[in-house]
């Protein structure tokens, strides 16, 4: 399926090489947590990942093997759950001490798939899951109303302090990876807020998706957790009325999916078919 290389491999490149959304500028006051390029290998024997992990948790995962193999932070605190009166609060997802300097950050990782709908007034409105139930907006709401200033709570002193000392010395940044798509239109336009080089593919709708369109073209339409995957290495391509038939029954569910698309030159494209 995957020209000889273990999926898990292609996967954590995947995540690797997805871009950042904010560069190295980071957001509202917030520096970006940078992942650095590493040398990248066929194999890595002490990447383990169960199976059935939704993808949310894989990056997770990704990100924590990254820290502990190419970098010079350790790991103090993993998604630290901060308990009030023994309820669950919120989550910091890491805790990171600097090996050399002794820094300690908290980094917030987020790793997401937008896609650009020109239907909506405001620029940053536009960013939406690929089946609207998650935006942009909501996600930057989110961190800076309640993940960042959850490390100031007092639950949270009491939780960390002893380990890290106080929380005020505690620099907070954000590792923010997306996988940006704008209308198949819209491919080389340029946005006002992101760059083009941060744009994966493309998206169309349901009725956009002919066989007059598409007919002469080979598919592959992976499972969302191997949504990172760079489709180049895809051996298992399927004709259009094949991937159609598979691709009814996530559109009849109001599921977008993401398929790759390999061109009579052999180059290979991303996009997401919308169900709505």
């Amino acid at each position: 399926m995957y020209s000889k290389h273990h999926p898990l491999t292609l996967q954590f490149q995947g995540f690797l090489n997805t871009p950042s959304l904010f560069g190295n500028e980071g957001f509202s006051g917030y520096p970006a947590f940078e992942v650095l390029d590493v040398e990248l290998s066929e194999y890595y024997p002490d990447l383990e990942v169960p199976d059935k992990l939704i993808l949310g948790k894989r990056i997770e995962c990704f990100f924590a093997f990254y820290i502990q193999h190419y970098s010079s932070e350790k790991i103090l605190f993993q998604n630290h759950v901060i308990n009030q009166n023994k309820r669950s609060i919120g989550e910091l997802d890491y805790i990171l001490q600097n090996k050399i300097t002794e820094d300690i950050s908290h980094v917030e990782l987020v790793y997401k798939y937008y896609l650009y709908d020109p239907g909506f007034e405001k620029e940053l409105d536009r960013w939406i899951g690929p089946n609207q139930r998650d935006t942009l907006v909501k996600k930057l709401n989110r961190l800076k109303e309640h993940q960042f200033p959850l490390l100031f709570r007092q639950e949270t002193r009491e939780s960390l302090e002893s380990v890290t000392g106080p929380v005020e010395r505690i620099q907070q940044k954000i590792c923010f990876k997306a996988n940006l798509f704008v209308p198949l239109e819209m491919l080389e336009q340029q946005f006002e807020i992101f760059q083009r080089s941060e744009i994966q593919g493309y998206w169309i709708k349901q009725k956009d998706f002919t066989e007059v369109a598409y007919g002469n073209l080979h598919f592959y339409s992976p499972a969302k957790k191997d949504w990172p995957i760079n489709p180049d290495y895809c051996s298992a391509w399927h004709t259009f009325g094949e991937i159609l038939q598979k691709i009814t029954p996530l559109l009849s569910g109001q599921n977008s999916p993401l398929l790759w698309m390999k061109k009579k030159d052999g180059s290979t494209v991303r996009f997401f078919v919308v169900w709505w």
